[in-house]
């Protein structure tokens, strides 16, 4: 009776070990890439149907073949080597790249793992479990992002010789600006010139950002290296702009425009806009506080580039010594501390209130402008282009 329980039980773990090897030789084929076990001289013993496939035959039939025969010589030299390192305990490094080549003549890009199978009694030939992962695609799309990485590095660079040095001194007057891109190229812009005795102050926004964005900034500057020379105004400046960008994207993408002419004598300025964020006038002197800044708000514009031919109106103030003119993109709206709250209206006054209480010029309200952007972001990423951009006159 006993026998006959004990004879039972040996069945079942007979069937139970047939099952288990059953299910490893479906995991073992189902295995993504190469799996074999070889001898020393690179005989198949076993190999899984990834090596079937690279064969490009029946994974059953590879154990007559020889793994050698999948690289050329050279290759097959280097890999033999780590099996030899392996082989006499050597510590070797795993995911180590050999190439083979496929059933076509195929090259492909593979990081091998080696290692011994069992503990191999003194005198006995050694066995080997070879675990091979084609990276070829990985190392394809890594080359290809490389490169774009490269030539957008190189596009950066190039975008950046469109903007001007951060401040420049015209008299008793003063230019700051500084501008950040949310991608590896932006859509922002500014800029300023001086012209028979006026300062030029330019700000741009094109809808997005990134390099196409950037290549129609690019057409922007291009048409105003054309025209900087000349004193036409800012209403006349930007209906050129409108133009230069529409025969760039073909009514694609538009800009938001800003240009302001301030007479260094007369205090005279002259503002057009292009459906641009409205700039804000802080009055020089004692102030009593953000209810004295200015709007400089425009009726409703259109962008640059929606049509190739649009008429802009120039706005006309006058400013006294010790105003101050402040524009930006809206991208200034969009930052983000790292819990998601916006960098408010109300805090972008409040940067602005202490400096122009104590006179202080462009490049120092730029500065703290900066700075107060970085603490409230504290390393969060930036949503979109900001600019920024003082004249104090």
């Amino acid at each position: 009776m006993n026998s006959r329980k004990d004879l039972q039980a040996t069945h079942q773990i007979i069937q139970l070990l047939e099952f288990s090897k059953n299910q490893s030789e479906c995991d073992l084929d189902s295995l993504p890439g190469i799996y074999t076990v070889i001898d020393s001289e690179g005989q198949i013993l076993k190999g899984n149907r990834g090596l079937g496939d690279v064969f490009g035959v029946n994974h059953e039939m590879v154990l007559a073949r020889n793994l050698s025969s999948l690289f050329d010589q050279t290759q097959w030299e280097a890999f033999k080597t780590k099996m030899d390192q392996v082989a006499c305990g050597e510590v070797v490094e795993q995911g180590s790249q050999i190439d083979i080549k496929d059933s076509h003549g195929a090259v492909h890009h593979y990081l091998w793992n080696i290692g011994l199978v069992g503990q191999r009694p003194e005198h006995a030939p050694s066995l080997f479990s070879i675990v091979g992962k084609d990276v070829t695609k990985l190392l394809h799309e890594s080359k290809i992002r490389s490169r774009m990485e490269g030539e957008l590095n190189t596009a950066k660079l190039i975008q950046d010789t469109l903007f001007p040095d951060p401040s420049g001194t015209f008299g008793e007057s003063s230019v700051a600006g500084f501008y950040e891109v949310a991608s590896e190229c932006g859509g922002d812009w500014w800029y300023y010139t001086q012209v028979a005795g006026k300062v030029y102050l330019w700000v741009g926004d094109v809808t997005g950002h990134g390099v196409p964005a950037a290549l129609v900034t690019s057409a922007a500057r291009s048409a105003v290296s054309v025209i900087e020379g000349s004193d036409l105004g800012p209403a006349n400046a930007l209906r050129i702009l409108s133009r230069a960008v529409f025969d760039t994207a073909k009514g694609q993408r538009v800009m938001t425009g800003l240009v302001a002419s301030v007479d260094l004598k007369t205090g005279e300025c002259l503002i057009a806009s292009a459906s641009h964020e409205a700039g804000i006038l802080i009055p020089g002197g004692e102030i009593a506080g953000i209810k004295d800044f200015v709007d400089l708000s425009f009726g409703p514009t259109p962008p640059l580039g929606l049509k190739r031919d649009v008429v802009y109106q120039d706005k006309k103030i006058t400013l006294k010594p010790g105003d101050r003119l402040v524009f930006f993109t809206d991208g200034i709206y969009e930052i983000q501390d790292r819990d998601g709250k916006l960098w408010s209206r109300q805090n972008i006054n409040r940067t602005f209130l202490p400096f122009v209480q104590a006179n202080r010029g462009a490049i120092d309200l730029t500065d703290s402008v900066r700075k107060s952007i970085n603490d409230w972001r504290n390393g969060a990423a930036l949503n979109d282009d900001v600019t920024f951009v003082a004249f104090k006159f």
